[in-house]
């Protein structure tokens, strides 16, 4: 591995549905004596006009294990309430001295009605294979 930084950023998609999200990131590291291999954060920032990005902002970030060469998934939870029009971005920040390989992020909306993290919440106790994403990227 070499020096620390961002394995993925963006893409800047436009919030279009306001509420609340889950995300998750399949990744593997290769064998390392680090255990934090790095973050999945999930961000928004805007743009006016022709003008600069600017209002960054973080919604959310979890820590990534190393997985020793074996698939891990990771989950975050974000609020997109008061955020329409601005633009989502996922990161994924490696540490230095971590391989590491990123497959894909999911993101699915939480159910109506249910409580504040109604998917994360299904996740207790089961496998996260049994899991079917409710939306993806491009439903945001």
């Amino acid at each position: 591995g070499g020096g620390a930084g961002h394995l993925v950023h963006g893409p800047y998609l436009p919030i279009e549905v306001e509420g609340r999200f889950c995300a998750a990131l399949s990744y593997l590291t290769r064998a390392s004596p680090k255990t934090f291999a790095g973050n999945l954060e999930v961000a928004v920032s805007r743009v006016d006009g022709n003008g600069p990005q600017g209002d960054f902002r973080t919604l959310a970030r979890v820590d990534l294990a190393s997985t020793n060469g074996r698939m891990g998934e990771a989950y975050v939870e974000f609020d997109t309430h008061g955020l329409r029009g601005m633009l989502l971005e996922f990161r994924v920040y490696v540490e230095a001295g971590v391989v590491m390989n990123a497959y894909h992020i999911r993101t699915w909306k939480g159910g109506p009605g249910a409580s504040r993290w109604p998917t994360l919440h299904a996740l207790e106790g089961s496998s996260a294979q049994r899991l079917t994403p409710h939306g993806a990227l491009h439903a945001l």
